[in-house]
């Protein structure tokens, strides 16, 4: 298996910094490089039945891009960026198909991403960003949870 392309999904949480932080260990071992990839959910799409959308208003969109965009920027430091030749990205839509559509596009070879592990009536209300992910990937997607420890 070649992996030259590693796709680490994140909402800053503790979650997703564990797996930024196995993202870096198998980057380091395959020598690949490193995508940080952020989804701006779409707060204006409202639930069933149907679905309406009302449009954001003038600037909102861009402005929560500009401060995702911020916090990736503070995930590594300057020399780890260099090292892991890190690529960014902030979408704004559904995460789960952000996420597939980027790493397609992008040549992605694995995802490394957190889970939030919910269960009961917040997985049913929430659903899961990363079952909905590993179900529907072109390549091996990693999930890892905050406590797994890192080798």
């Amino acid at each position: 298996m070649t992996v030259t392309r590693i796709l680490v999904p994140t909402d800053f949480s503790e979650h997703s910094k564990r797996a930024l932080e196995w993202a870096k260990h198998l980057a380091e071992a395959f020598g690949a490089s490193i995508h940080l990839f952020t989804v701006v959910p779409d707060p204006f799409v409202l639930p069933e039945p149907g679905r309406w959308y009302v449009p954001p208003p003038k600037g909102y969109v861009e402005g929560l891009r500009a401060d995702a965009d911020a916090h990736l920027g503070n995930l590594l430091t300057q020399a780890d960026r260099t090292r892991f030749r890190v690529e960014s990205a902030v979408a704004f839509g559904d995460p789960a198909r952000e996420i597939l559509d980027y790493a397609m596009h992008a040549g992605i070879d694995v995802i490394v991403m957190g889970t939030h592990g919910r269960t009961g009536l917040a997985r049913v209300l929430l659903g899961s960003v990363a079952q909905r992910v590993v179900g529907a990937a072109h390549c091996p997607v990693l999930t890892v949870h905050r406590d797994d420890p890192v080798h």
